[in-house]
């Protein structure tokens, strides 16, 4: 992929992301999304979630202004007053389908990882033959759908770094790097098949991590290019599994 393929490599999958949310799609994700918000416990005076549609879309308004909030001001500028401000919705609205910021912020990560499936669907649904790919073409189909995603959403990897990464099962980050880590022991099991399953699990965890790291750097820089570094980190991804399907 030549570097003027890799700085575009990211905007197949975002224009994708945006036609994913578009009309009933994005709709769709709000309602999952404000199904899995645990704003406060069932039976609590007050508690409520939102069952009809414009409760859906209260919710997603709220969810968008706290993504504008962190992209312009960053996590630490991230609060309540903030997102009402942001939002236009009322405190007491705010209040019915979140108990705190940390609510918000967990919302924000089950949506991202719910846009994330659908856009990872795709694919799986293809049925990617990872072993006829060449190594550099399975690298490329690997990354597409994260760096074109992060580049769209840059709150997302500010949740993620937040978020403290997947050990913990508990955090909500697990579901949308989860997912990447699965594609990527997918990957491994198709062109390695006598690889283990905890050696699949590291390295896929380790081609999720470069990734990461790449774009996070690319947040903080401008000199590397993001050009530049997502070349780099594409060559670099291209080296490891190399040299790890060598050794296999």
């Amino acid at each position: 992929m030549s570097e003027q393929a890799a700085e575009q490599a990211g905007g197949s999958a975002a224009g994708s992301a945006s036609r994913r949310r578009a009309g009933g799609a994005r709709e769709a994700v709000a309602s999952r999304a404000a199904a899995a918000v645990s704003p406060c416990i069932a039976g609590e005076p007050g508690c409520r979630a939102p069952q009809r549609a414009p409760g859906h879309r209260r919710v997603d308004a709220i969810l968008d202004a706290a993504s504008s909030v962190i992209m312009t001001d960053g996590l630490e500028g991230l609060s309540m007053d903030a997102i009402v401000k942001r939002s236009g919705t009322s405190k007491s609205s705010l209040y019915h389908f979140f108990r705190d910021i940390g609510a918000v912020t967990e919302a924000l990560l089950d949506r991202h990882a719910l846009t994330l499936r659908e856009l990872n669907q795709e694919r799986v649904s293809a049925v990617v033959e990872w072993e006829r790919l060449t190594l550099e073409d399975a690298v490329d189909e690997f990354m597409e759908p994260m760096v074109g995603y992060a580049t769209e959403h840059p709150d997302f990897l500010v949740l993620i770094r937040a978020a403290g990464g997947c050990n913990d099962p508990g955090t909500h980050c697990s579901g949308a790097e989860i997912l990447m880590i699965e594609r990527g022991e997918r990957l491994i099991a198709a062109r390695s098949p006598e690889t283990p399953p905890e050696e699949r699990r590291a390295r896929a965890t380790m081609m999720f991590a470069a990734m990461i790291g790449m774009m996070e750097m690319t947040a903080r820089t401008q000199v590397p290019t993001r050009a530049e570094l997502l070349r780099e980190s594409r060559q670099m991804l291209i080296a490891y599994l190399g040299c790890a399907e060598d050794a296999d």
